[in-house]
């Protein structure tokens, strides 16, 4: 009889906690929710989608229109739960790389891997299945963004990008906190040459510990929260959430764990009034 195998699961860092509201299970940063930003990354469970999908599938309806009714009764569920049921959602079809959206209005606001929200405007979120998510506030002004990084993104520096933007809006960096979401562990993430070549390109090469041959383990956790402290944030600033999409298939969509066919889960943030 083979081993069996029994996934390894991180601690979730103290800075975020798991609730349930409505029978919805979603994780929050406290740092953020203290500082009066309504916000969440949501997790699979508690929706209504069918296996492989099963059951809090957040995706982008546009992305699947065979269910887009049942997608976006998920979504409005999540949003209620989490305190954001009357407001509008805005929201990116995601391309890996590092355009930032700035939108006014609820609703899909054109390609892009970062948006960025002044208080007035829409909730805004981005969706992952093993890709990190980042989301940022502004506590003097109540300004908010949501970054999604793949390797892609955070190469082509989608991070760097959507602080500019803050900045650009009147942000400070002193001011700005952020809660990095769950995303795949270094130790579930082997990939090739070209990703190792292109994250030392990046000055990201201690992200990338190498395996076999040109192969290496690459912490993409690591390398958003060191693109964060370049920017000018403070550590104690940089909430990580530890936890690990591919560890965790009771808890969170992975897109390598499962080969592709798997849900999205939404982070969301809405600026502060």
């Amino acid at each position: 009889m083979g081993a069996l195998f029994i996934p390894m699961i991180r601690p979730m860092q103290s800075s975020f906690r798991e609730r349930t509201v409505d029978g919805v299970a979603f994780l929050e940063c406290m740092p953020l929710r203290e500082a009066g930003f309504v916000h969440a990354f949501s997790t699979r469970r508690s929706g209504e989608s069918a296996e492989p999908f099963d059951s809090l599938d957040l995706q982008r309806p546009g992305a699947a229109p065979e269910r887009r009714e049942e997608l976006e009764r998920n979504t409005r569920r999540f949003l209620s739960a989490i305190g954001l049921g009357q407001r509008g959602l805005a929201d990116a079809q995601q391309v890996h790389g590092k355009l930032v959206l700035q939108p006014t209005a609820e609703g899909l606001c054109g390609a892009g891997d970062a948006l960025v929200a002044d208080p007035g405007g829409p909730a805004i979120g981005v969706r992952s299945a093993d890709c990190v998510t980042v989301l940022l506030a502004d506590r003097v002004t109540g300004r908010v963004a949501a970054i999604h990084a793949g390797w892609r993104g955070v190469v082509a520096g989608v991070v760097h990008a959507a602080i500019r933007s803050l900045r650009d809006r009147g942000s400070q960096c002193e001011a700005l906190v952020a809660a990095v979401g769950p995303a795949i562990s270094a130790s579930r993430f082997e990939v090739g040459p070209e990703v190792v070549s292109a994250l030392v390109a990046a000055d990201l090469g201690e992200c990338a510990t190498p395996t076999a041959g040109a192969k290496a383990f690459a912490d993409l956790e690591r390398a958003v929260c060191l693109q964060l402290a370049r920017e000018g944030l403070a550590a104690s600033s940089v909430h990580p959430c530890g936890c690990c999409t591919a560890g965790e298939p009771a808890r969170f969509f992975s897109h390598r764990r499962d080969a592709g066919l798997t849900g999205r889960m939404l982070s969301v943030i809405a600026p502060r009034s």
